[in-house]
């Protein structure tokens, strides 16, 4: 088996931002490509922003699955 070297979590896409611009009352047919590259742009920087401690939460999550492995246990 190949091993991976890189995970992804989530993907924002058109339909995201089309989704959420509704719920604000802003017809998404009225957003054009720069629009929605300038969204992502700064949710992208908030997102980091607001994820400072990522590399705690990859920790904890190390943590807990060497935990689970040295006792045999498997939770998922």
């Amino acid at each position: 088996m190949a091993r991976r070297s890189e995970w992804n979590c989530w993907t924002l896409c058109t339909e995201d931002i089309d989704h959420v611009a509704r719920k604000l009352g802003v017809n998404p047919k009225n957003l054009i490509e720069d629009d929605y590259e300038n969204i992502a742009r700064k949710f992208i920087k908030g997102f980091g922003w607001s994820n400072e401690g990522w590399e705690a939460i990859l920790k904890e999550a190390v943590t807990l699955h060497m935990a689970e492995k040295n006792t045999g246990k498997k939770n998922r």
